[in-house]
């Protein structure tokens, strides 16, 4: 009797694997009670990459092109059930990327660490700035039921390195290829900074739901209506990688994930250590967690040192920049000072020329003007001595005496006339000046020298006994 029950049971867990494998109709969203172990991932997944042996157990590499990135590969859609919901276009998606926990390798760049609990899509959320971006979660970043996740958004931004995000425009975020508009890696600083961690998932009736991202500010950015999904279940693999999404369905295969001590990956071994077999998805001990989050804990101080430095040096170079351009703007203004220190000088020396020559003309003005009178002196006294009428005499001095004075009048209001037209010429010239100076940014008023204008002054006026007589 026990011996039929035992055959009964065999019979009924093989069917279930099997039946795990094979097309089975797809129902309307339920929690449907299939539990399957760790070995399903190690089987499935073995085609797409290399399971290799780390400390902790099991991981996943998976063989893919240079520079591929989780959670690229795909498109984001939103669900009533779960919110924001991960659709991959990779065979291995509906494990990868909806169990587990990646990190980098530097050997395998990116690799999988297997986990028990489903959710929409394991990632750290950023957004501000008309900017999204998500970042797949490290081990480290433990989910529990009751309170979530172990560790806060400071410190999932400590764990996550800059280059890990992927980010594109708020705008496209829902379309369908959206790979094709990722940014490159090497913006992602820029985008750090930006942007800010909005990731908020929560527990709705024993569910995972993914709730970062404001449904609503989404549908603000795209210009129109988020398309809502309705998830469906489905029991085997092969129904999930099938067209995912039909009309408004999305079909998903979450069963629960139990370990499992004997199962190892294909052409994997166990862990032995010191002879014994230990289970390949053993869980670590206090001290190795404890040792994991010291050494984590210095590399993320390590990597928060490193960019304070950059910053750093960033600071130090636009310092320099700065004063560089401090020092040539000084050398600027020396070149202008030196410029206009040289227009005043040659102004100044072109000034001096032309009092100069007005002093000569002047002074050859007198010479003239007394040879004309001693000669005008001369003909009268020579005609003194003449015997000639007393009254014609008289008239004929008073006319000379007269034309005397007019041609000399005249002179003198011609040399007035050209002192003022050179006067003003050159406060033209110098007002001109004092525009140019203004227009190349010097504000300094231009004010005569009063003292030179003194000295210059009194050559200006005629002499007192070249004054017209009355």
């Amino acid at each position: 009797m026990r011996r039929n029950r035992s055959r009964w049971a065999f019979l009924a867990s093989l069917a279930l694997t099997l039946g795990l494998w094979g097309s089975v109709p797809a129902r309307a969203y339920h929690r449907v009670s299939l539990e399957v172990d760790v070995g399903l991932f190690y089987k499935d997944l073995a085609p797409y990459g290399d399971w290799v042996e780390v400390r902790d157990g099991w991981a996943w590499a998976p063989r893919v092109h240079h520079g591929w990135r989780p959670y690229a590969y795909g498109r984001w859609v939103w669900t009533d059930d779960y919110g924001w919901l991960w659709l991959s276009d990779e065979e291995f998606g509906w494990a990868v990327f909806h169990y587990g926990r990646w990190y980098r390798d530097p050997v395998h760049e990116w690799v999988w660490v297997p986990g028990y609990e489903w959710g929409p899509g394991w990632v750290a959320w950023r957004s501000g700035g008309g900017y999204v971006g998500w970042a797949p979660l490290p081990p480290r970043v433990a989910w529990s039921a009751r309170v979530g996740f172990r560790v806060g958004a400071a410190e999932i931004d400590a764990l996550i390195e800059p280059r890990d995000y992927t980010f594109c425009e708020e705008r496209i975020f829902v379309e369908p290829g959206v790979h094709r508009h990722l940014f490159p890696i090497d913006r992602n600083p820029g985008l750090i900074r930006v942007t800010r961690n909005v990731t908020d998932y929560r527990v709705v009736e024993s569910r995972v739901v993914d709730r970062s991202l404001d449904v609503e500010r989404v549908e603000r950015s795209i210009g129109r209506r988020v398309p809502r999904h309705r998830v469906v279940e489905v029991d085997s693999v092969g129904a999930a990688r099938r067209g995912r999404v039909k009309g408004d369905a999305v079909t998903v295969f979450q069963p629960r994930v139990l370990p499992r001590a004997d199962a190892v990956p294909p052409r994997g071994k166990a862990f032995r250590r010191g002879g014994t077999e230990e289970r390949a998805t053993r869980a670590p001990t206090p001290e190795v967690r404890e040792r994991d989050q010291r050494r984590q804990a210095r590399e993320a101080e390590r990597r928060l040192t490193r960019e304070r430095e950059q910053q750093e040096r960033m600071h130090q170079d636009l310092e320099r920049r700065q004063a560089r351009d401090r020092a040539q703007q000084a050398q600027e203004n020396r070149r202008l000072q030196k410029q206009r220190q040289a227009e005043e000088r040659e102004t100044e020396r072109r000034q001096l020329r032309e009092n100069r020559q007005q002093e000569r003309a002047r002074q050859d003005l007198e010479r003239r003007q007394a040879r004309e009178r001693q000669a005008m002196e001369h003909q009268h006294r020579r005609e003194i001595k003449k015997p000639r009428g007393e009254a014609d005499l008289d008239q004929r001095l008073a006319r000379e005496h007269r034309e005397m004075t007019e041609r000399q009048q005249r002179e003198r209001q011609q040399q007035d006339a050209a002192r003022t037209q050179a006067r003003r010429e050159r406060q033209e010239a110098a007002a001109a000046q004092r525009r140019g100076a203004e227009n190349q940014g010097d504000h300094r008023a231009k004010t005569p020298d009063k003292r030179r204008e003194a000295r210059e002054k009194p050559k200006d006026r005629p002499k007192e006994k070249d004054r017209p007589q009355k």
